[in-house]
Order: C-alpha cells, then sequence, then structure tokens
C-alpha cells in the first residue's frame, strides 16, 4: 500500500487526565452526572466522556445548559442532513465547495488567547456554491478544532466579503440559513467570543435583512460589520496575525487553507463514525420530532425573494 502523503497531519485529541489537568472547572463528577442522564435518553447516541467535555466546557460547565445543547446538538444533526450529514472531506460536493473558499485557524491567537477561524472565497463565481454543502464543509473545519482542543477559550471568526454578490445571495435558502444559524446559536459547543465581517459593500445591508429575524441578541452583539475604514479592527486584530487577505503579514490564507484540507483528509475516518451519530427518533421519550418542529419551518424549502 502506497504511503498516505497527508499521514503527517493526523491529529490525537487530548486524552481525559489532560484536559482535566488543564481545565480545573471540569469534573469527573459532572461527567458521570451528564452520562447518568445519557442514559436516560434512549433517543440520543451514545458518548466518551471525552465527547461530553465540549458541551460542559462551552456552556461554562453549566450542567443544565450542557445538557440543552447536547440535545440540540445531535437532534439538528439528524434533521438538516445535507447540511451535517455526509461530511467525507474526500465527498466530491464537499472538495468543489472548499475549492470555492479558503478557510483556516490561524497560527496565531488573538490578545485574550482565543482562537481566530479565517475564511475568504477563493473562486468568487457563486457559478457552483451550493450553500447548504459550503456550510457543512465549514462546520467540519470547527469540529476538527473542537476535536483537537475542545477546553479552547473561545473562538472568533473573520470572514472576508470580497467577491460576494446577489449571485451568492439568491444560492442560500431562508430556511437553510435559518438552521445554520439555529446551530450556532443553540448547538454548537464553542465559545464564540467575535464575529467580524470585513470589506463589506452595500449589499451586507441586503444580508443582514435577511439574517436579523434568526440573531439573538447575544450573536448580534458580538457581530461586527468593517467598511472602508478598519483602523479599528487592525487595532484588535494586529497585521501579524493576520493573512494577507485581510492585510495581513502572516501569509496567505489560501496556503493555510490547502494545510486544513489535508488535517481533514488524514482524519476521515473519524469524520465518517461521526456520521453515526445520530438521534433516533423511534426512541425518543414522548413525541418523536420533525424537521419542521424542530426548526419551526412550514411549507417547502423556498428560495430567497429579494427585491
Amino acid at each position: 500500500m502506497a504511503p498516505n502523503p497527508d499521514s503527517g497531519m493526523i491529529t490525537t485529541p487530548p486524552t481525559l487526565e489532560e484536559l482535566i489537568r488543564r481545565n480545573p472547572e471540569l469534573s469527573r463528577t459532572d461527567l458521570e452526572y451528564l452520562q447518568d442522564w445519557m442514559s436516560k435518553q434512549p433517543h440520543l447516541p451514545k458518548l466518551t466522556d471525552e465527547e461530553l467535555v465540549p458541551f460542559l466546557h462551552s456552556n461554562y460547565y453549566s450542567l443544565e445548559k450542557a445538557k440543552r445543547t447536547i440535545e440540540n446538538y445531535f437532534t439538528i444533526r439528524t434533521h438538516a442532513p445535507n447540511m451535517f450529514q455526509n461530511r467525507d472531506p474526500l465527498d466530491p460536493e464537499v472538495k468543489k465547495q472548499l475549492a470555492l473558499n479558503s478557510i483556516s485557524t490561524l497560527s496565531k491567537r488573538d490578545s485574550h488567547g482565543y482562537k481566530i477561524l479565517a475564511a475568504a472565497w477563493s473562486n468568487p463565481d457563486p457559478t457552483d456554491m451550493d450553500f447548504e454543502v459550503l456550510m457543512r464543509s465549514y462546520i467540519m473545519t470547527i469540529d476538527q478544532e473542537i476535536r483537537d482542543d475542545p477546553t479552547c477559550p473561545g473562538y472568533v471568526f473573520l470572514l472576508n466579503t470580497t467577491g460576494t454578490s446577489m449571485g451568492h445571495v439568491t444560492k442560500a435558502s431562508v430556511s437553510a440559513i435559518k438552521i445554520y444559524l439555529t446551530f450556532v446559536q443553540e448547538a454548537a459547543p464553542v465559545r464564540i467570543k467575535g464575529i467580524h465581517v470585513t470589506h463589506c459593500t452595500p449589499l451586507m445591508e441586503t444580508i443582514m435583512r435577511i439574517v436579523k429575524p434568526f440573531l439573538h441578541g447575544e450573536l448580534m452583539s458580538l457581530l461586527h460589520l468593517h467598511a472602508g475604514e478598519m483602523e479599528d479592527f487592525y487595532k484588535e486584530y494586529p497585521k501579524d496575525i493576520l493573512p494577507q487577505e485581510f492585510g495581513g503579514s502572516l501569509g496567505f490564507l489560501k496556503a493555510m487553507h490547502t494545510d486544513t484540507m489535508k488535517k481533514l483528509v488524514a482524519n476521515r475516518s473519524w469524520f465518517l463514525e461521526q456520521d453515526k451519530l445520530l438521534v433516533d427518533e423511534t426512541k425518543r421519550p414522548g413525541k418523536a420530532k420533525s424537521a419542521g418542529e424542530v426548526f419551526g419551518l412550514e411549507g417547502s424549502f423556498k428560495k430567497l425573494d429579494i427585491d
């Protein structure tokens, strides 16, 4: 068998002992409580203690909030398969979307110790964009980070919108946008510390009209739009920690993206195993849930109607 050229990118998540040592708030007692709770939820998949850690940590070790996030995470993934399942980094559709957009966690953190995940168009032509598969690809990148660093103190997301056009906007459906934002706000086991959208044009006003109804107050307070002068942005995020696509000196995001893709491929077996962790609605206590009930969606999934 030929050697895997990306074998050096295979990552090993930290052990439970390492995580407890690093995080005084993380206790075996809380993990035992969650395992006992999950044993009484026959519809949920079985998780290891290590897999429970991100849910506890992202909720600042609140057991009730962790339980709610676990329930939301697996229910949403189950009922929106095109966005959250079939996460094979070698799948042609996933590869196509990842070729359109560069995304990577930067090598340097911000002054608070938060990881920075940056994204920018590699190819701004919207012809081949599939919003749901593109979001699936984004979430794969984030999940890889969560696996490797489940107690990261926080994440900052940077999005360069250069090249974004109405063609991109019309490729998304209102329902898909709502599902994605529901996941981000109610199910993603990460501490979001900031979202910065740079190089904004007047088109961003249209986009904000679409997404604003689905944003909770907390996420709205973390969202910052930057157009024209960006000196305030550079005060918070110096150029030496940013890629060149954001006016920085760290190197090109496109090159970092290549390494990110190699890591996803090297850890392919993990993603394929994760695809099996779904809700079994036939075993849910009480009434089984449908996608319409989970997301509050009525009728067919229509494309955006932009005036």
